[in-house]
């Protein structure tokens, strides 16, 4: 699968397009989450 990766400390000049091994599928301790698009931005964030 390809990626984009930041391998050093900077800019948006030190991205880097990868190709990564497939992660295969999800094991008995992998979380999974959503979050919403709206959280993202910071419009609606969760009332704790």
């Amino acid at each position: 699968m390809k990626a984009i990766q930041l391998r050093a400390p900077g800019g948006l000049e030190r991205l880097e397009i990868v190709d990564l091994p497939d992660p295969g599928a999800p094991g008995l301790a992998t979380l999974r989450s959503s979050v919403s698009l709206l959280a993202r931005q910071g419009l609606c964030l969760p009332q704790v």
